[in-house]
This record gives structure tokens, C-alpha cells and sequence, in this order.
């Protein structure tokens, strides 16, 4: 027959009863050890309140160490992956530097490269006029000269200003990465910390 609710509902009471108080029951005429009268039941009781305090020590120490033990695997992997991002970010700043200073390097050939061309202009301006008139260099000639020089001054001020830029959000992103490998460090040394407290713990 299986057990009904009230019998479940004594059952639990009666076990409450002996983990609150295991030597609660006490019959008239038992043998008295120190003063404590100790019948069979009362000696099963013990018992049982001992073995299940056992069982409950060994089972909570059991749940300790696995949450243990989950806490700094946990704690590896984060670590493991705080460094996989360092390295990521360090190499991207190794990329990102060598590309800004191959930028300032063109940066500073393109502005040779217009001072020559306006200084070119100027001198081809300031030749006399009789050399202007040469036969074989005719007046449209130095105007579409004029004009090539023009074109490619423009040319180079705006290419100049591209790199400028490009060479100012390389900067940036070099400073934004460093400032993020200084944030992983002090994360990774915070974790290194976990991890010491949980192997201190073990």
C-alpha cells in the first residue's frame, strides 16, 4: 500500500524531530549511562541522526569541491581568454604603428613633392618672356603647362590631406588599443587573484 500524505507528513516530522533532538524519546524503566536513560530506539536514533549528519557533511563537502573546482576552471578560461585578447590587441598595435609611420613617410614625400611642384611653377613663371615666345614652345603649351602644374598641386594637397587623416585615426586607434591592453592587464591581474584564492582554498 502506498504511503499516504499523512504518513509522509510523519514521517518528515519524525525525522525533524530526531535531527532537532536525537535523544527525544525517553521511556520509564531504561537503563541509565551517565544519567541518560538509552533504549534500543533511542540508540537507533542516535545512530541514525549520526550517519545522516555524516551524509549531509559529506555530501555538502562533496558540493564544495566541485563548485571549487568549476570556480577556477571558470577563472583559467577567462584568463586563457583575456590573454588571447591581449595578444590580439598588442599585434593590432604592432600593425597599426608600422602602418602610420609607412603613412608619415608618404605623407612627408607628398609634401616635398609639392614644395618642388610649386617651386617649379614659380620658376617656370619667372623665366623671361622671350623664352616664352620660343617657337617651338607655343602659348597654348605653357598654358596647358600651367594648368598640369596646377592639377597636380591640387592633386597632391588633397592626397596629403587623406594620409594626414588616415595618419590621425591611426594614431587614435594605436591609443585606444593601448589603453585597452592596460584595462586587460589589470583584468588578468584580478583573475590571477581569483585563481590563488580558489587554489589557496583546495
Amino acid at each position: 500500500m502506498p504511503p499516504t500524505h499523512s504518513s509522509q507528513l510523519s514521517f518528515f516530522s519524525s525525522l525533524w524531530h530526531i535531527l532537532y533532538d536525537p535523544l527525544a524519546f525517553n521511556n520509564a524503566g531504561d537503563p541509565l549511562i551517565y544519567g541518560f536513560p538509552f533504549t534500543r530506539r533511542r540508540t537507533s536514533n542516535v545512530l541514525a541522526t549520526v550517519a545522516l549528519s555524516a551524509f549531509i557533511y559529506d555530501f555538502s563537502k562533496r558540493l564544495f569541491t566541485q563548485l571549487l573546482a568549476w570556480a577556477l576552471s571558470s577563472s583559467q578560461r577567462k584568463r586563457r581568454e583575456l590573454i588571447q585578447q591581449k595578444t590580439w590587441a598588442a599585434n593590432e598595435i604592432v600593425i597599426a604603428d608600422r602602418r602610420k609611420r609607412k603613412v608619415a613617410r608618404q605623407l612627408k614625400k607628398i609634401k616635398d613633392d609639392v614644395k618642388v611642384a610649386v617651386e617649379n611653377t614659380i620658376g617656370f613663371t619667372e623665366l623671361p618672356f622671350s623664352l616664352h615666345a620660343h617657337p617651338r614652345l607655343r602659348i597654348d603649351s605653357v598654358d596647358e603647362l600651367m594648368w598640369r602644374h596646377a592639377r597636380a598641386h591640387d592633386d597632391l594637397i588633397w592626397k596629403a590631406t587623406l594620409l594626414d587623416l588616415e595618419h590621425t585615426l591611426l594614431a587614435d586607434r594605436c591609443r585606444a588599443l593601448k589603453k585597452s591592453c592596460k584595462k586587460l592587464d589589470k583584468e588578468i591581474e584580478r583573475t590571477d587573484e581569483t585563481i590563488q584564492d580558489f587554489l589557496a582554498s583546495c
